[in-house]
């Protein structure tokens, strides 16, 4: 998760290498009297033969499927050009799995190195060696169920001479990747009804691939295992809330569907540690639906039953960890529920101000439940490993102690930082934004005004006129759109504030945008569309066809350029120290270090650490404070005293952390202000009640190695990176 310290290097290669009709607008229910024209179906027409029902889905899906697997290729090619991960040797291959890709990693390399899958699993319920002094159960305190899956292939098709692990992990990785390609271009074509949005959605996720994913880059983080089940899920979200599409199914049909919405989101929540919040954000739009009156109840109630039962499923998996019960994704829910069945009965009818007030008063009943519950959950359960989130999110709004150092690491971090303005240059350019933009903007639009007309009563105006134009029934039919788009509204706004949940938000603007471009149900909103319907199809396809173009040509010019792009991994240092570790060092020391290094001592050599970059727990995050010490200005015997009792051999100091230019968010700095000493840069800090230790920095005064140091201390290797140290 955090990256502080030297970063791998590549450097340029030596030589190149090769390698049915949609529904009606909103505007188009013509009222005459009280006899309405019966709206239009989406299904295909029944006397069509049934092969000629499936043809476009089928041919539909088989698109998706290869515009997935372009995309996994696509990834994997990028990265393999970057590192030319296929040619390096494996030591080098686990070294660039970096910060806690490499602590994930190092568990599926000791299950596929078990002598059997049992005891491989065994070993991970009981495991001394990730926090040394300290039993822990690997699947209880990290999300790595898809390393136990994937172990379990490889061990099991082993005799068919598969790739190196390291290859076959990755690759697996990528693949995943173009699954979830896969299944936004799908959900593009259910709420388009256009097999163009298919390659829109397919080309906008290739031209904006910076803002769609890290896969390429970090291989194996959660979210690339996660993401794809969510939309995978908020595709059958989608289908369950398209009243027209699900009431056409037969009954069995409609368990099926609401059995993958259950069977994806407990994929999603099992593999990612920060499902709580990706799937509060769902549960915020569903309430949003529910309260506006565009789903059902019942719908509602069983979307929040599904999440609730997900999360129970993944909290017995994991081992019974308590901090699931107590999550915000828990208490909003259960809020929510309470909120809608107090106001069951309630309409929007009554004037503005009345409808206004009645919307304001569930909403607050709502948010004052959920502090409730929150607060009694945790002080019941006692839990206190997510109190960092909290002070993370009040740090963000300038509220938290900033010398608090679990809050500082976060907000030190670029993927924790305020969304940069390149992301809306980058999605500019390929008109992702402008277009989302456009939709957002429309669509809050017309649920705006569908709000307005209840409160007002508008539709039931005798003025023929202003009925056509006060119709509610839009988002009604297309409840799917209206949810995609209060989803990606809500992401979108927690984006702003948190880099890395921009990788949520891009894909479902990819998907959006596409809808505006492609959806003719969409398109048949605008004024006069009956008359002007060939003009405006054929406006609507000059508009697909000139975005599609421009956006193909960016991508290939780009292609052009990656492809010739060809580098290597390049860290000799860090080989040379794993190397000596290995061949130097006993398989029972325990070693010390920052949280992104220790990492790849556990995933390189399968040594004890102490600490890890695996940051939501409350007794690790104390630990890793203690570790830092070696960076702060303390003596050399508290220092000791501190690593002896986590019962460590070794330390190794990064010269790359030690020495850093002073910026506010070194890791000397922030272990500096945890200790109340004023640091380096003491101009940044002049007014926070710090005083000026008297006590060198240890990872300096270490080099001297006097006689306060050697009776406790003796270097043992050193290179132009790494000093490794032995506590005697």
């Amino acid at each position: 998760m955090f990256t502080a310290g030297k970063e791998h290097s590549v450097r340029q290669r030596k030589k190149n290498v090769g390698h049915s009709s949609q529904n009606e607008n909103l505007g188009s229910r013509t009222v005459q009297g009280r006899k309405k024209i019966p709206k239009e179906v989406d299904s295909a027409p029944s006397d069509q033969p049934f092969f000629m029902q499936l043809l476009k889905p089928t041919f539909a899906l088989f698109l998706c499927m290869l515009v997935g697997a372009f995309y996994g290729w696509y990834i994997y090619q990028l990265h393999d050009n970057y590192l030319w991960f296929s040619h390096i040797t494996e030591l080098e291959r686990e070294i660039s799995f970096r910060t806690e890709c490499g602590l994930y990693y190092s568990y599926f390399k000791q299950l596929i190195h078990s002598p059997s899958l049992i005891r491989g699993i065994y070993d991970l319920t009981v495991d001394n060696s990730t926090e040394n002094g300290h039993s822990i159960n690997i699947l209880h305190r990290f999300n790595i169920y898809q390393e136990v899956l994937l172990a379990i292939i490889y061990r099991g098709f082993e005799g068919w001479n598969f790739a190196s692990p390291a290859i076959f992990y990755s690759k697996v990785v990528f693949s995943v990747g173009g699954l979830g390609a896969s299944a936004l271009c799908l959900i593009a074509y259910f709420v388009s009804n256009s097999i163009l949005a298919i390659l829109v959605c397919g080309m906008f996720c290739l031209t904006n691939l910076s803002d769609m994913t890290r896969a390429h880059f970090v291989v194996n983080l959660r979210e690339h295992f996660a993401l794809p089940m969510f939309w995978l899920q908020i595709l059958f979200v989608c289908v369950y809330l398209k009243s027209v599409t699900y009431d056409a199914v037969s009954r069995v049909g409609k368990n099926c569907i609401r059995f993958c919405i259950f069977w994806f989101t407990f994929l999603f929540m099992l593999m990612w540690q920060f499902n709580q919040f990706a799937m509060l954000f769902q549960a915020m739009a569903i309430y949003a639906l529910s309260v506006l009156k565009l789903i059902t109840l019942e719908k509602a109630v069983l979307l929040f039953f599904i999440h609730l039962g997900g999360l129970v499923a993944v909290f017995v998996l994991q081992f019974f960890p308590k901090m699931l019960l107590s999550s915000i994704l828990v208490t909003f829910n259960l809020s929510a529920l309470f909120s809608l069945y107090l106001f069951r009965r309630s309409t929007h009818s009554g004037g503005v101000v009345a409808g206004f007030c009645k919307l304001a008063t569930q909403i607050l009943i709502t948010i004052i439940t959920m502090v409730l519950f929150t607060f009694l959950l945790k002080r019941l359960l006692g839990v206190e490993s997510d109190d960092h989130i909290f002070k993370f999110l009040l740090g963000k709004f300038g509220f938290s102690n900033v010398r608090d150092f679990e809050s500082r690491v976060y907000l030190c971090h670029d993927a924790f930082s305020f969304l940069s303005n390149d992301f809306f240059l980058h999605t500019s350019k390929t008109f992702l934004f402008p277009l989302y933009l456009t939709m957002f903007s429309g669509c809050l639009f017309v649920i705006g005004k569908d709000l307005l007309t209840q409160w007002c009563d508008l539709a039931s105006l005798s003025n023929n006129k202003y009925r056509q134009f006060f119709t509610t029934d839009y988002f009604e039919r297309r409840a799917d759109l209206a949810f995609l788009v209060l989803q990606s509204v809500i992401i979108g706004l927690v984006s702003l504030m948190v880099t890395r949940i921009s990788y949520m938000w891009s894909p479902l603007m990819a998907v959006l945008a596409t809808a505006l471009l492609c959806s003719e149900d969409i398109w048949k909103t605008l004024p006069g569309f009956r008359n002007r319907r060939q003009y405006i199809h054929m406006f609507q396809l000059l508009v697909i066809v000139a975005i599609l173009g421009y956006n193909s040509v960016l991508f290939y010019n780009r292609f052009q350029e990656e492809m010739k792009d060809l580098r290597e991994f390049w860290d000799p240092d860090t080989v040379n120290l794993m190397e000596w570790i290995n061949n130097t060092t006993a398989p029972y020391a325990s070693f010390a270090g920052s949280m992104q290094l220790m990492a790849g001592v556990k995933c390189c050599t399968s040594r004890p650490i102490t600490n890890h970059p695996h940051f939501e727990n409350k007794q690790l995050r104390d630990r890793t404070k203690d570790i830092y010490q070696i960076y702060a200005r303390r003596s050399a015997e508290d220092v000791y005293s501190i690593l002896k009792k986590y019962n460590t051999n070794y330390i190794i100091l990064e010269d790359s952390i030690c020495r850093a230019k002073r910026s506010g968010c070194t890791i000397p700095e922030l272990i500096d202000l945890e200790n109340g000493h004023a640091p380096d840069s003491r101009h940044l800090w002049m007014s926070m009640g710090l005083v000026q230790s008297k006590e060198r920095r240890f990872c300096t005064a270490i080099e001297n190695m006097d006689e306060s140091f050697a009776r406790y201390f003796r270097l043992i290797f050193v290179n132009r990176t790494f000093r490794v140290y032995q506590l005697l």
